[in-house]
């Protein structure tokens, strides 16, 4: 009945890691360059903004 909801907040440079991750993956598998290169372009732009996106792990799902 009273189980806990747990939201991760998730930072920047961690979203940013996890597009790298998928850009480098998409990457090795092959698939078409613009779409390699614009994982790795949204990862840059995220880990350098100035302030923090504040996304949660539910808000992306």
């Amino acid at each position: 009945m009273g189980g806990s909801l747990t939201i991760k907040l998730m930072k920047n440079q961690e979203i940013a890691a996890m597009f790298t991750e998928m850009g480098e993956m998409l990457e090795f598998l092959g698939e078409n360059s613009f779409r390699v290169r614009a994982y790795l372009q949204a990862a840059r732009v995220l880990a350098d903004l100035e302030y923090t996106l504040n996304l949660s792990i539910d808000s992306i799902r």
